[in-house]
């Protein structure tokens, strides 16, 4: 007698779960959703084949908040692949922007706070801050140490010295020279070679950049003519001095973050011309993400940056500094041997 088999009820269940209430045999089932499943994969295969085509291409490297973005937004990369820190496609005039103006005597001041978006000057600030404070005989591809020359007599000079080679007896003839009321400079610039800088340089050249500083100050600006990135450190400072053959006008853009009073480093405005009894009419203190902008003639304007007293380990004083010409700027020339020399060389 044949044994009554008994039939798997957890597979007729699944399988009458897999077909609905119809009453087709299990291998017709199968075949009548073959076509389904072909469509399906058709499909998928076609929204995949559409969404390489149309991805944004970025030269390799995807954009986030931390890519530098010109004025193409195109994300560029550093030499290694990676992208760089973001600054906006343009700079474009919006309620974040917080403009004030000051006439101070002869020295007309605008202030502006915020001046990049919030992501972008984060990404700005921890991108200068990962470069290492120089050391002595380094190479230099980012910061580098720059004084001004001092004369065996300890009188400062107009030309620039950049390099990581005898950099506590150039920063000690600087403040020597400090200490006897000559001019004197000690910080450390950015190297124009460096990625970092050349995206930044791009940025303040761009066109959208002078038109949304410009609308920002309602001044005709139409030319960035020199520029630098710097980081001042303990015992680095800026003697006064005036910038009138540099441009019309001066910007500096601070992005030093959580600086406090007495940590040194501030910017300091002198509305006469009395080196002993300055008028100090205007400090700014570094301010996070704060573009500063003023005159620098026709009327010269004294001026200096406070000695840095907190620790590298704590905080430095990071900045763009640069100079722009306006539009009816008739005193400025590029090409002359003394800007040359007061700009320096790599």
């Amino acid at each position: 007698m044949a044994k009554k088999k008994t039939p798997n009820r957890n597979r007729n269940k699944s399988s009458k779960a897999a077909r609905g209430n119809g009453k087709l045999p299990q291998h017709v089932a199968n075949q009548s959703n073959l076509p389904t499943i072909v469509l399906a994969v058709l499909g998928c295969a076609a929204a995949f084949f559409y969404a390489y085509q149309t991805r944004p291409i970025h030269d390799g490297a995807d954009t986030d908040h931390n890519s530098l973005v010109t004025n193409d937004a195109v994300a560029i990369p550093d030499s290694d692949g990676t992208t760089e820190l973001s600054v906006v496609s343009e700079c474009a005039v919006n309620i974040s922007h917080q403009v004030v103006f000051e006439q101070l005597a002869h020295i007309k001041v605008w202030t502006i706070q915020s001046f990049l978006p919030s992501d972008q000057a984060e990404a700005l600030h921890a991108r200068l801050k990962a470069h290492p404070v120089p050391a002595e005989g380094s190479d230099g591809d980012a910061w580098v140490y720059t004084s001004n020359k001092i004369t065996d007599r300890g009188r400062g000079t107009n030309h620039k010295m950049r390099g990581n080679t005898d950099i506590a007896d150039r920063r000690g003839r600087a403040q020597y020279a400090r200490s006897i009321g000559s001019f004197a400079y000690s910080k450390n610039e950015l190297n124009a070679t460096n990625p970092t800088y050349q995206q930044i340089q791009r940025f303040f050249e761009s066109s959208n950049t002078l038109k949304c500083m410009s609308e920002l100050t309602g001044i005709d600006l139409v030319e960035i003519t020199d520029m630098f990135v710097s980081m001042y450190i303990k015992g680095d400072f800026l003697t006064t001095h005036q910038d009138f053959n540099l441009g019309t006008y001066a910007f500096v853009l601070q992005l030093s973050k959580d600086w406090k009073e007495g940590d040194g480093g501030e910017l300091v405005f002198s509305c006469n011309h009395d080196r002993f009894r300055p008028d100090l009419c205007k400090v700014a203190l570094p301010s996070f993400n704060t573009l500063t902008l003023f005159s620098t003639r026709p009327q010269l304007v004294d001026h200096f940056v406070e000695e840095v007293v907190v620790p590298p380990h704590k905080n430095r004083r990071l900045a763009v500094t640069g100079w722009i010409a306006s539009a009816d700027d008739k005193g400025f020339d590029k090409n002359t041997n003394d800007l040359k020399i007061q700009k320096g060389t790599y």
